[in-house]
């Protein structure tokens, strides 16, 4: 049980930070969303 809350919270932290950093720049300016390819394999992994 423990270890799903922690796997559960580490999604909910990713997931955070996946919509902090596609709220960032704009269509196209692109640049400021340049790491949400990391963020996405992060997350990836999780699952």
């Amino acid at each position: 049980m423990l270890g799903y809350i922690v796997i559960l919270s580490g999604c909910v932290v990713v997931e955070g930070f996946i919509s902090w950093v596609s709220m960032r720049g704009s269509i196209l300016d692109t640049a400021p969303r340049a790491s949400m390819q990391y963020l996405l394999y992060v997350r990836l992994e999780d699952a």
